[in-house]
């Protein structure tokens, strides 16, 4: 028997749904479905209050790809706010396009378009016009948060 137990019966975490949904930091990752969660995150009650976040609105999701590196580095989790879906320029955001999620920083663009932008420069800027995202099935899924990762061994 441990002697490290953990009592949750006063618990101080709350707990976010994480999907098993790659949302990609390169060229799109195909969503294999979002209905139920695959896990929980661990997020301090203190933490989330001092940042006015409600879990409901929360969901994390794994990245793949390097193109948002050094901010996000490939094989992140990373917090989005689902409340949060109308973009701020040179904020990070998911977007699906289609039945791909981009994790990218975004710019608007004269006319009402969206730029999304790669943080390591290796990538070309996507942009979208505004007739492309009205009429095409692109959504702002919610804002990223937070990005946890491993550091490399």
């Amino acid at each position: 028997k441990s002697d490290y137990v953990v009592d949750t019966s006063d618990d101080e975490y709350e707990y976010v749904p994480a999907y098993d949904v790659e949302v990609s930091a390169g060229n799109g990752a195909v969503c294999l479905g979002e209905s139920e969660p695959t896990k929980h995150l661990a997020f301090r009650q203190r933490w989330l209050t001092a940042r006015g976040l409600q879990v409901k609105s929360l969901a994390a999701l794994f990245t793949k790809g390097d193109s948002m590196t050094p901010t996000i580095p490939e094989n992140a989790v990373v917090v989005i706010n689902r409340e949060q879906t109308i973009p701020l320029d040179g904020k990070v955001y998911v977007i699906r396009i289609d039945d791909r999620h981009y994790v990218k920083r975004v710019q608007w663009l004269i006319g009402g378009g969206l730029r999304l932008i790669s943080d390591n420069k290796f990538y070309d800027s996507l942009d979208i016009t505004k007739a492309d995202m009205e009429a095409n099935n692109i959504e702002i899924c919610g804002q990223v948060i937070h990005a946890s990762y491993d550091l490399p061994d």
